[in-house]
C-alpha cells in the first residue's frame, strides 16, 4: 500500500491520496490519487526525481519543480547545482513528515492483520494529525536567508521568482 503525501511550504499535511497499490510507479500513483484535479493554475509542486509528471502537470498550468538529472552529461551547470542544493535543503521537511506519520501511536509497531481494512483510514489520521505537533524542524534563519538573497538556503523564494503569482506550494512523496 502507498500513499501519496502533499505538504506545504510550512510542512503542514495538506494532501493524503487513497491508497493505492504497492506495485505502482509514481507516476501512475499520482494519476490515481486526484492530486491533480486539486491543483489550480500557478500551483507548483515539487517532487522527486522519480515523478515523472511534469507533461501532466503543464497540461493543468501547474509548475512542476524535481532535481536536475545528469542524463548523459558529465557536470551539472551552476544553476542546477542551486536548484539541487535548494531542493535538497527543503526535502527535510517530506523526510520529518514521513518519520511523523510512520511514528504516530496508530502505525506503530506490528499491525494485526483485522485491522487491514481501516490501515488508509489510519494513515489518513496521522497524515492530518501531525499538523498539530510542535514542528521538528524550526527555521529560525528563514528570513535572515531571503534578505541576502541565497537561493541555495530559499527554495521559496527562488520559486516564488519562477512562478509569480504563486497560489499553492506543494511537496510531494510517496509514503509505503
Amino acid at each position: 500500500m502507498i500513499f501519496i503525501i502533499g505538504i506545504d511550504c510550512n510542512g503542514g499535511t495538506i494532501f493524503v491520496s487513497p491508497a493505492c497499490e504497492g506495485g505502482l510507479s509514481e507516476k501512475e500513483a499520482v494519476l490515481q490519487s486526484g492530486l491533480l484535479e486539486r491543483l489550480e493554475k500557478n500551483d507548483l509542486v515539487m517532487t522527486d526525481r522519480g515523478f515523472l509528471i511534469t507533461a501532466e502537470l503543464q497540461a493543468i498550468g501547474v509548475h512542476h519543480v524535481r532535481p536536475p538529472s545528469l542524463g548523459s552529461r558529465n557536470s551539472l551547470t551552476a544553476e542546477e547545482e542551486i536548484l539541487t542544493k535548494a531542493i535538497a535543503a527543503v526535502r527535510i521537511y517530506s523526510e520529518h513528515a514521513i518519520a511523523d506519520i510512520k511514528d504516530n501511536r496508530l502505525l506503530r509497531g506490528t499491525i494485526p492483520l483485522t485491522l487491514y481494512p481501516v490501515i488508509p483510514d489510519l494513515v489518513y489520521i496521522a497524515a492530518y494529525l501531525r499538523n498539530y505537533y510542535q514542528k521538528r524542524i524550526i527555521n529560525r534563519s528563514f528570513r535572515e536567508s531571503t534578505q541576502t538573497e541565497k537561493p541555495s538556503l530559499s527554495l521559496i523564494k527562488y520559486c516564488l521568482r519562477i512562478c509569480s503569482p504563486l497560489k499553492k506550494f506543494l511537496i510531494c512523496f510517496i509514503y509505503s
